[in-house]
């Protein structure tokens, strides 16, 4: 029988500044925006907002805030996933760069094939092998 994933949360990921969207980071043959940020819905009614730069070949959160219905507490802060939701983040918006012939360069989504190619380059991004499973993308 089939396990099922569990449900970690929900991940919208934005671009605060349209400059930063044109202002992109290159690792290997994909590109992010150098700066996103990323709003999570997490169990338990907490919610994470994680400010991230995408610099020098590596993803880091620059800022966290964490929000809970009890209030906020070291112990809310201490079960969010930081790094997954980072990672989940790069990986929602990160985009095939296709140079063509006369110089200019075409952003494509990440297809199937890219797949392994695109965890890769997610994984040297944030520095680990981020479990991004479970964390729905939303739109």
């Amino acid at each position: 029988m089939a396990s099922r994933k569990k449900a970690r949360g929900k991940v919208r990921t934005t671009v605060p500044d349209p400059e930063h969207f044109v202002s992109r980071e290159f690792v290997g043959p994909f590109s992010l925006p150098r700066r996103l940020r990323a709003h999570a819905e997490l169990p338990g009614g907490v919610e994470a907002i994680v400010e991230i730069a995408v610099s020098g070949g590596r993803a880091r959160a620059e800022a966290v805030t964490v929000r809970h219905p009890r209030g906020v507490g070291w112990t809310a802060l201490a079960t969010v996933p930081v790094r997954d939701i980072v990672a989940t983040a790069c990986l929602s918006t990160l985009m095939r760069t296709v140079v063509l012939p006369d110089g200019t360069a075409r952003l494509e989504p990440v297809g199937r094939e890219d797949w392994r190619a695109a965890r890769d380059a997610i994984r040297g991004l944030v520095g680990y092998a981020p479990r991004t499973e479970g964390l729905e993308v939303v739109e």
